[in-house]
Parts: structure tokens; C-alpha cells; sequence
């Protein structure tokens, strides 16, 4: 709401050599509704080329992915992680239902 945006965007950004920062961009112009926008085009990036792109990227492959979850989660330690959700049980937007 500060930013008078209805919604916004959670940006991974790396270049290799550092750890990987998190930006979040407010979205002018996009309905806070959720809807999927999806691009026939697909663009894939090792690093940060230094802008973002809304193009599809590929999936990577299952075991890269497990191995990434892996990683992530020994990093956690043996935290019990709570899966309880806090807000309204009417909201049916992508972001609840994931959360």
C-alpha cells in the first residue's frame, strides 16, 4: 500500500561471487488480483545479465532441484518448521494458498 502498488514482484539476483540478494519491486500497472501472464518465449541466465525479464525460464531438472532443497535445508538445521497459516481463510490468491 506505501508503495501504491496492488502488487509485487520477489527478485533472486546473483553474479557468482557473491551471496545471493532478494529485491522486491513494486509492479505498477498489474491488477492485485493474481492471474498467470505467460511469455512463448523462454530465457535462461547462469548470472544476473543486470535487468529482469518476465520471460519463462526453463524448469531445471528434479535432481538439481532435490539437491537445491538439500542445501537449503541443511543450512535450516533440525528447526520444526510451522506450516500454520495466519490470514484470512477467504483469501484465495496464488501467494495464500502457497504459503
Amino acid at each position: 500500500r506505501r508503495l501504491g502498488v496492488g502488487r509485487c514482484a520477489l527478485i533472486t539476483c546473483s553474479d557468482g561471487a557473491r551471496p545471493v540478494r532478494m529485491r522486491i519491486v513494486p509492479l505498477h500497472g498489474v491488477s492485485s488480483a493474481w492471474r498467470p501472464i505467460l511469455s512463448p518465449d523462454t530465457e535462461f541466465y547462469e548470472y544476473h545479465p543486470g535487468y529482469s525479464s518476465s520471460k519463462n525460464g526453463p524448469r531445471a531438472p528434479s535432481h538439481v532441484l532435490d539437491e537445491v532443497q538439500k542445501r537449503i535445508r541443511m543450512k535450516l538445521g533440525s528447526q520444526d518448521v510451522c506450516y500454520e497459516f495466519e490470514g484470512s481463510p477467504e483469501d484465495s490468491s496464488l501467494f495464500a494458498r502457497i504459503i
